[in-house]
């Protein structure tokens, strides 16, 4: 150890004193002979002090953020990194996600193989907490077997994307990538200059493409946003909607049409359910504003095709088409049982909430009561432990509380904030049956009026006094007179008695008395609840 002045540039005062460019594997090897030694010198430029903890210093990047990002979405999900720290790895936990590190030969023989693996950090120069990482010149030269079939593995199966890394040191990863010599998937190298010989051999090699950049924030940054923009104008055009609505009232009037009817419904459905359960949207991670608007309107723009051909087909089905309407709402609502966030579980009937909105409104509207029960009693839903009717399965404070979507942009002062985020968002689906907004509106307060009230009717309250409860909507606050749901179906009962079209149907049991007694009860409960407010 020298105690010298550097003062100026220490650069030129290594240069002067030791006739060598400065070389971070010699430098520490003179500054701590053994491995132990160099872990404990390290390991205050990983660790923030409390100074720099308040200062916001040796956090993770934009580019972990970046990263993290993509890979909570599965477009990353293997990462070779030569950086002892846990940056990307606290970024990663921030979104949610919990990778498998491999650091050392023997947690290569205990990582699960690559074909399923949900994401993987393989620290080739090991963890700064293990006093086996790989520093010096000599450490570099190779890996242990395991870790060199690893990398091998990786990059004769992976396509990669090179940031940070110039190629001149680390002669064993030059090596690993020279050794491959299947190029089945690009290789982008990013870099701030331009590749000296030694590096444009390298990427004739694996004629792979050079894109210079500024920085790796900027790069991995701009990278997340064009993919966020990408996946924003992945929704279907207009022209497909209009396309697929075309063909279902097509296919209605027509039993010779059925089965593609059939077809198109469960098509679409499967489409859904394969992508909501892929990458895009995981099921951990704490929700937050900003993420939970970003998954309600992925769920919305994923089902727009098949929110619009359902309301068409609920407003002109024949009874002939109930049972696919029903298969489809059961088919949308069955989610594989598995661990995450409660929210996000919850959240994942999303998708079959809407469905029963659009088709709800549609079938009210055309007075298809038949529809209604197609779609509320007989699907059934798995929820825990309990199989129930979709009108109790897919209850809004079981999928999207009203407390949870006051986050949602606009909606925080709201005192319905479901039922008005949804009216803008379902108009669309609607509009090929319902153009004008005043038979939209009455329509959709109809339904969610009809709605609580059947589900009060069917509610096993958990508390002792057998409180009536159901989910509420617009119709507590818009102001229609004697034209409010509640009294014109109050009227309607009146009148038919039991031959009010939803008894008929099954509803209440076919119970004048105890859909008479429901009524009450839930209207009680409503305007109780609309007169605090």
């Amino acid at each position: 150890m020298q105690d010298a002045d550097v003062s100026g540039d220490p650069v030129t005062w290594y240069e002067r004193e030791f006739g060598a460019e400065p070389d971070y594997s010699k430098i520490l090897a003179r500054l701590a002979r053994h491995p132990d030694e160099r872990q404990r010198l390290l390991r205050g430029y990983f660790e923030p002090s409390e100074e720099e903890r308040d200062e916001g210093a040796k956090e993770p990047t934009a580019a972990h953020r970046a990263i993290a990002a993509l890979c909570r979405r599965k477009y990353i999900r293997v990462i070779v990194t030569t950086n002892f720290d846990r940056l990307l790895e606290q970024a990663l936990v921030a979104e949610g996600l919990q990778p498998t590190v491999v650091s050392t030969a023997d947690a290569v023989r205990g990582a699960p193989p690559l074909v399923h693996a949900d994401l993987l950090i393989i620290k080739i120069h090991g963890d700064y907490l293990d006093t086996r990482i790989r520093n010096t010149t000599g450490e570099l030269e190779s890996y242990p077997r395991p870790m060199a079939r690893l990398l091998d593995r990786v990059f004769d199966e992976f396509g990669l994307v090179v940031c940070g890394w110039s190629a001149r040191w680390d002669p064993a990863l030059r090596g690993a990538l020279e050794r491959c010599r299947n190029q089945r998937y690009t290789t982008y190298w990013t870099g701030v200059e331009d590749p000296d010989q030694s590096l444009q051999d390298l990427l004739r090699l694996r004629r792979a493409d050079f894109i210079r950049i500024g920085g790796a924030d900027e790069f991995f940054e701009d990278l997340n946003e064009k993919i966020e923009g990408l996946e924003e104008h992945a929704r279907p055009h207009p022209l497909s909607v209009r396309a697929a609505v075309a063909s279902v009232k097509r296919y209605l009037p027509e039993p010779r049409h059925d089965i593609r009817f059939n077809d198109l419904l469960s098509n679409e459905a499967k489409r859904i359910m394969d992508e909501a359960g892929g990458g895009r949207f995981a099921l951990s991670g704490q929700p937050d504003a900003t993420n939970v608007a970003s998954r309600v309107k992925a769920y919305e723009d994923l089902t727009e095709i098949l929110r619009s051909v359902f309301a068409t087909a609920c407003f002109w089905a024949d009874s002939r088409h109930e049972p696919t309407l029903t298969r489809l709402v059961e088919d949308m609502s069955a989610h594989p049982s598995t661990g995450g966030n409660t929210f996000w579980l919850d959240l994942r009937f999303y998708p079959a909430f809407l469905l029963l909105y659009a088709g709800g409104i549609a079938a009210v509207a055309n007075a298809k009561h038949g529809v209604l029960r197609a779609m509320w009693l007989d699907p059934v839903v798995r929820r825990g432990n309990e199989s129930l009717p979709a009108v109790l399965g897919l209850n809004r404070e079981d999928v999207l509380k009203d407390d949870h979507a006051k986050i949602l942009p606009g909606m925080e002062r709201k005192n319905t904030p479901v039922s008005q985020w949804l009216q803008p968002v379902l108009r669309s689906s609607l509009q090929e049956v319902l153009p004008l907004d005043g038979r939209y509106e009455r329509a959709l307060d109809r339904f969610e009026y009809l709605w609580g009230l059947v589900h009060a009717d069917l509610y096993v309250s958990p508390w002792q006094d057998q409180r009536v409860w159901g989910p509420l909507g617009s119709f507590v606050w818009r102001g229609w007179g004697s034209d409010h749901p509640s009294e014109i179906i109050g009227r309607e009962i009146e009148t038919l008695g039991a031959e009010w079209p939803l008894l008929k149907e099954g509803f209440f049991a076919g119970d004048l008395e105890r859909l008479k007694k429901a009524k009450v009860a839930f209207d009680e409960f409503w305007q109780g609840l609309n007169l605090r407010w």
